[in-house]
């Protein structure tokens, strides 16, 4: 894979990652305001995430 390619892989990797941790955060936080219980539901997405940028650290190391 050319270094150009591998680079736009991946921004467009961390700018996908970063879009969905915003979805889920929003999501978290309009679920606390309706039923209250969003805490427990922020910190599943919290692990959620850790897990996602280590899959994503993974593959960085991996390609290089």
């Amino acid at each position: 894979m050319s270094k150009t390619l591998a680079t736009a892989t991946h921004v467009a990797a961390y700018a996908t990652f970063a879009f969905w941790l915003l979805s889920l955060l929003f999501l978290g936080f309009t679920y606390r305001t309706i039923s209250g219980e969003g805490g427990r539901y922020i910190l599943e997405m919290a692990t959620i995430s850790i897990f996602g940028m280590a899959i994503l650290q993974a593959v960085r190391r991996r390609e290089s």
